[in-house]
């Protein structure tokens, strides 16, 4: 069985398409998301490695994502409000509802 990307070409495809600029916003949002993670989570959670890929994210810190572990976990992680959403940025918000489905709402 063949491995698939997470972020496949098409993903790449549409975001361009749509004004994002991949090469620079997928590492920032890795980067970024990394952050907020290791900002909510309990420390012995925290991310300490440096993640090159949302695969690397996904398969070592978010329960395989997309599973049914991952989901609730990617939820969990933003619901409350003491969520600091500000540590992303427009593009990483965009980016997060893209791949994980979670939107914000002003």
């Amino acid at each position: 069985m063949t491995e698939r990307n997470f972020v496949s070409q098409e993903d790449i495809t549409e975001l361009e398409n749509n004004g994002v600029n991949t090469k620079t916003a997928i590492p920032t949002f890795i980067k970024e998301l990394s952050t907020y993670f290791n900002k909510v989570w309990v420390e012995e959670y925290h991310i300490k490695d440096n993640i090159d890929s949302l695969e690397q994210l996904n398969k070592e810190y978010l329960h395989n994502y997309p599973s049914t572990p991952g989901h609730y976990l990617i939820d969990d992680s933003f619901t409350g409000e003491d969520c600091p959403i500000e540590i992303l940025s427009d593009t990483s918000k965009r980016l997060l509802g893209y791949f994980y489905g979670i939107r914000f709402h002003y």
